[in-house]
């Protein structure tokens, strides 16, 4: 046994296929205590979030103040404080990448996770504003019986482009990084998420030519984002 090892070992510090394990346990193992914690988690974004929206679409926008002159005020500060909040969870990740620091590998991800998570709550508040949000698909580029096309110059035309350019890119950024981690749950899987597991990974096999191809391809895109 090396020396590195048996430092390791002696100061009780877990391997990499145990941490592998209590990831993946956690993954596949629940208990009473996690549903209790979705059922909050859902009854509260049900009673706070879903419900007021209903609301505002059957009275109208009128109903959170829209009908004053800072139209579009309560909204647009949420708008750009989730905005704000994704461009530092992407900054800090690519940042803490390209200077290669050791103590980032603990944090990195959940990073790459705020900024999924907060360009997907900011799109949220560009749907809600909108009012009529059945007709939120005419804000995308694609062909209608109308045979009308969105007006680019719109400010809300630019929500919506920046938004799903930047959750394009963050996306890839993020699905990357997960790779390896795909292909340990597939490895300790079976049935269909073992399948399923194996298609997100893309036959990934943690050869030396696969590490460094991502490497490169990681730097691509933090520096891109």
């Amino acid at each position: 046994m090396s020396a590195t090892r048996e430092l390791m070992f002696d100061h009780g510090q877990p391997s990499y296929s145990e941490v592998n394990n209590d990831v993946i346990n956690a993954l596949t193992t629940t208990t009473w205590r996690y549903w209790v914690t979705l059922g909050i988690s859902a009854g509260t974004a049900l009673l706070f979030f879903v419900a007021p929206w209903i609301y505002q679409i059957i009275v109208g926008v009128g109903a959170a103040g829209m009908n004053r002159n800072a139209m579009w005020g309560t909204y647009l500060s949420n708008f750009i404080f989730w905005i704000g909040l994704s461009h530092s969870g992407t900054l800090l990740s690519a940042v803490l990448h390209i200077t290669q620091s050791d103590w980032r590998k603990s944090i990195y991800r959940s990073a790459e996770a705020m900024t999924l998570f907060s360009l997907m709550t900011a799109a949220m508040f560009v749907m809600v504003h909108v009012g009529r949000v059945w007709f939120v698909h005419w804000t995308f580029p694609i062909p209608n019986p109308m045979e009308l096309w969105p007006n680019f110059r719109s400010p809300l035309m630019f929500d919506v482009m920046a938004i799903l350019t930047y959750l394009t890119a963050s996306s890839v950024f993020i699905y990357m990084g997960s790779l390896p981690d795909f292909a340990a749950v597939r490895d300790r899987s079976t049935g269909l998420r073992r399948k399923v597991y194996a298609v997100m990974c893309f036959g990934w096999r943690g050869t030396a030519h696969e590490w460094h191809t991502l490497g490169w391809a990681y730097t691509f895109f933090a520096v891109l984002v």
